[in-house]
């Protein structure tokens, strides 16, 4: 996992107050439904699957199509490729640049679109296109398709890419990834950016142009503290699902991203005692100390029609937990592996993504059944 977060977003984040939304957020956190909450799921076996040694920096992204699971390394620009039992595949592309291999030297967002292709994201907001052969067959300069406009907020150059917390998504035509401000004027610590920047960038996944701004901050995030990032994912009817690390709740979207509805239920046992981070020489080990020891909603999947949620609850005796919603109906509230994260399903099992640590020099992919 990419822990670097943009030092100006950091400077941001720590000089700020208590500061608070102001206006309406009807438009976009409307009441949430009536939730229900019918246990029918008590604990869950996850099952590890053996993997095969690769030659990995342990720092990289998961994805997920068909019957076959993918892994691509951040620094080394491979792609591995994976069979349901964790057998390897293939080992495809590396630094390179031919039309086989990816002209990336450190990959900062990855993803499989909904007809197989692959996308991969490096550092000047540059995307290359891959079939499901592993030959390239486009490539994205996002800078040089910007949106000008006079609202500062549907501006391209008031938007750079959420690097640290790249979620990219391909589907339906468009690609869609985190963004935030790098405005020194309008940042997270004015009521005018909270209640008026975007989270979301959308683009063309033919030929990256049309960028628009979809979003905002949520209502929940009442101090400036470090728990400031959202996770979403675009289901198969393009609805859009929408979680952030300090809110309970989660926010669903139509295409047009009009607000439909919100659901969810708080974690258990969180440490929700959130610090406002202070500009110093530490405010980086601050900042990743207020991940290690509170509670936060951690990423959002939906898969076979269930919508799974992780989040950290700061507590070490069970430091990572799942929650599973049928509809807007929490069934489920376990246990799970440390950083455990959903990817998606194969029949009959779902899967993980692939579960990092550079300390320890491990890769992990598990499994599991809901019966």
């Amino acid at each position: 996992m990419n822990k670097f977060i943009p030092l100006a977003v950091l400077a941001a984040v720590a000089a700020a107050c208590a500061s608070k939304g102001g206006g309406s957020y009807d438009s976009f956190f409307g009441a949430p439904v009536k939730n229900k909450v019918n246990i029918k799921v008590d604990s869950i076996t996850f099952e590890k699957i053996p993997l095969p040694e690769i030659n990995t920096s342990y720092s990289g992204f998961s994805g997920i199509f068909g019957e076959k699971i993918f892994f691509t390394d951040a620094l080394f620009s491979y792609l591995y490729e994976f069979d349901k039992d964790g057998h390897l595949l293939g080992r495809h592309l590396g630094y390179g640049q031919s039309s086989a291999e990816l002209p990336i030297k450190s990959v900062e967002g990855y993803a499989v679109s909904d007809n197989g292709h692959h996308y991969f994201m490096g550092a000047t907001t540059d995307i290359y296109e891959f079939d499901s052969s592993f030959n390239r067959v486009n490539a994205y300069i996002f800078l040089n398709n910007k949106k000008e406009s006079s609202n500062r907020y549907d501006n391209t150059d008031f938007y750079p890419s959420d690097y640290g917390n790249i979620n990219l998504v391909v589907r339906g035509g468009k690609m869609y990834m985190n963004v935030v401000s790098g405005d020194d004027v309008s940042n997270i610590t004015t009521n005018d950016y909270y209640t008026n920047a975007r989270i979301i960038e959308s683009r063309n996944s033919i030929d990256g142009t049309d960028p628009q701004y979809l979003g905002r901050l949520t209502p929940a995030l009442k101090v400036m503290g470090a728990m400031q990032k959202d996770r979403f994912v675009v289901d198969e009817d393009g609805n859009f699902i929408v979680c952030y690390e300090p809110d309970s709740l989660m926010y669903v979207y139509g295409k047009n991203f009009k607000f439909r509805y919100s659901f969810g239920h708080a974690g258990k046992s969180m440490n929700t005692d959130y610090v406002t981070l202070v500009m110093s020489d530490n405010v980086y080990d601050d900042y990743l100390k207020e991940h290690e020891e509170k509670g936060w909603y951690s990423s959002v999947c939906k898969a076979n029609g269930l919508v799974f949620r992780t989040y950290e609850t700061g507590s070490p005796a069970c430091q990572t937990r799942l929650q599973i919603y049928d509809g807007t109906t929490e069934i489920a509230d376990v246990c799970a592996p440390r950083n455990f994260r959903v990817l998606g399903y194969i029949p009959p099992y779902y899967y993980s993504t692939f579960i990092l640590d550079e300390d320890a020099e491990t890769i992990e992919l598990y499994k599991f059944r809901i019966d």
